[in-house]
């Protein structure tokens, strides 16, 4: 898989400076076989801004979230509930998209840009809070 986050990490360095917003983030859902009582908030918060970056000799600014490329790794269980506080440091007006978490009963945190939510702006923050029901896998 590492070889798998060099190649993403060369193709975004190859994307225009202006799709540079689009931020790769992993959250990994594993389901055990018994079903535990106790579930955990799951919190973290994510900077958004703007880093330098040299490709082939070449600088260029891209976004990066808490200072890494692709971002940071979320790990969850069935049944937690998830809050991810989004400081937007970078120029851009920036939203996440959770793409494969089934928001259930909030699908107003998914992160479609103008679609199902308005952009976090410069210098802004935004709290996506999702639960983890009858998911499983790497998305």
């Amino acid at each position: 898989t590492e070889q798998l986050d060099k190649v993403a990490i060369m193709k975004l360095l190859s994307l225009p400076t202006a799709a540079a917003a689009i931020v790769a983030l992993t959250i990994l859902l594993s389901a055990s076989t018994v079903q535990s009582a106790a579930t955990a908030d799951v919190e973290h918060t994510f900077v958004v801004r703007q880093m330098t970056m040299t490709h082939l000799c070449n600088e260029m600014s891209v976004t990066v979230v808490n200072g890494q490329l692709p971002g940071p790794t979320i790990e969850v269980t069935e049944g937690d509930s998830v809050a991810v506080h989004v400081v937007n440091l970078s120029p851009y007006n920036i939203t996440i998209h959770w793409h494969g978490v089934r928001q259930w009963r909030n699908c107003w945190n998914d992160g479609v840009p103008m679609i199902t939510q308005r952009p976090i702006l410069p210098n802004q923050n935004f709290t996506y809070q999702f639960d983890v029901t009858g998911q499983e896998g790497t998305l």
